[in-house]
């Protein structure tokens, strides 16, 4: 008689799970959603974690905080990256960051003062 995988185990869920582990950088990202919302994420960047009914939390690593970064720009929620200065401080999530904001509407107290803008009119 052989070995039998247990009928439990799914071997590609394991190695999935395992890929997102023991890279140079750790990653934690609190996710503005419920778990069942973003589920369809890959494990290979993290294994979600319920923090409660309206949030959770991506737990994994990567070698490449840029990519990581890049990833995390396309999520369609809310995140915060928690506690990784590697993640949040590299040069191409710095530079990242500098180009969504450029593509973020400005807010009307942010908006450089332009004089046609900011005409007032004299009666």
């Amino acid at each position: 008689m052989g070995f039998e995988f247990p009928p439990e185990l799914d071997p590609v869920e394991v190695l999935e799970e395992n890929l997102a582990a023991g890279w140079e950088y750790p990653t934690r990202v609190l996710i503005q959603a419920p778990m069942g919302e973003v589920s369809w994420l890959p494990r290979s960047i993290g294994r979600l974690e319920p923090v409660d009914e309206y949030r959770c939390r991506l737990v994994g690593s990567t070698s490449d905080p840029g990519w990581y970064a890049e990833l995390l720009a396309e999520l369609p929620v809310t995140f915060r990256v928690e506690d990784v200065p590697e993640l949040t401080r590299h040069p191409a999530a710095t530079r990242l960051g500098r180009r969504l904001a450029q593509l973020a509407p400005q807010s009307r107290r942010t908006r450089p003062h332009h004089p046609l803008l900011h005409r007032r009119t004299h009666r």
